[in-house]
């Protein structure tokens, strides 16, 4: 009765080399995406950053906007700027 246990155990070594090595390549792929994320945030932040600095030059555009003479800047540009500068800060 005790050779049938051993038997069985080494019939089931390919099964749990099968095993092990799905395990290997899921663990691979979770350590592809946490460095895909890792990127996507790296970018995500370089957005945000890029994305604040344009929205302090609209700013100062849309402060400055009351002295600019109309006949010096396109026809509803002070009205998009304001849309945009709402639009972000929503």
């Amino acid at each position: 009765m005790n050779a049938q246990p051993e038997a069985m155990l080494l019939s089931d070594v390919p099964k749990f080399q099968a095993i092990a090595n799905n395990l290997n390549r899921a663990l691979a792929e979770i350590e592809n995406l946490r460095k895909a994320n890792l990127d996507v945030m790296m970018h995500f932040n370089a957005l945000m950053d890029e994305r604040n600095e344009l929205l302090a030059v609209l700013k100062e555009l849309q402060e400055s906007a009351s002295y600019w003479s109309e006949y010096d800047v396109p026809i509803g540009i002070v009205d998009r700027i304001n849309a945009v500068i709402a639009k972000a800060e929503a």
